[in-house]
């Protein structure tokens, strides 16, 4: 039995983990009555775009009303301001949980555009590449941030997932 592709999605969720609870991610917070007051898909409330946000991203992570809806909220707030960090950030952390690795690898570089020292975002858009069968993007992404950035507190980390990529992109060839 292969370890790599378990090892991998161990990796996955523990750096989810820790991308959920990351300092520099962007903060989603909304009441439970603010929640059950909002109807999915009503965006008019809202008096600034951080708040859409907040309630898009309650949205989809509660198992009521619709992904879809919250989904959409994102895509107005990025229409109507492309450079809203947390709404790209969103954007690709739900690509990535579905799948969409081409979608997420835009959001993400997007988001790297936006902050380039946004740790969850350069780890989501590793994984990314490397999940969409492009372990040498998801390298180069990395050896750049780790030489523009040689001494952060956290750059262990990074070393720690590049080396993982490496590892699992030689042992795949």
């Amino acid at each position: 039995m292969r370890k790599g592709p378990i090892i991998l999605t161990i990796l996955f969720l523990a750096i989810g983990a820790a991308l959920y609870f990351a300092p520099r991610a962007p903060k989603v917070a909304v009441a439970t009555d603010e929640i059950a007051s909002t109807p999915s898909g009503d965006t008019t409330q809202y008096q600034t775009l951080d708040e859409k946000v907040e309630a898009a991203v309650t949205i989809i992570r509660s198992a009521e009303g619709a992904p879809m809806a919250g989904i959409q909220m994102l895509r107005e707030v990025v229409a109507e301001d492309p450079t809203h960090l947390a709404a790209h950030y969103f954007l690709g952390e739900f690509s990535v949980m579905s799948g969409q690795y081409d979608k997420a690898i835009e959001r993400f570089q997007t988001v790297m555009t936006l902050d380039s020292l946004n740790l969850p975002g350069l780890r989501y858009l590793a994984i990314a590449y490397s999940e969409n069968q492009q372990p040498e993007q998801a390298l180069a992404v990395l050896d750049a941030f780790l030489a523009q950035n040689p001494e952060l507190p956290s750059i262990e980390e990074v070393k720690e997932l590049r080396d993982y990529i490496a590892n699992e992109a030689s042992s795949k060839k």
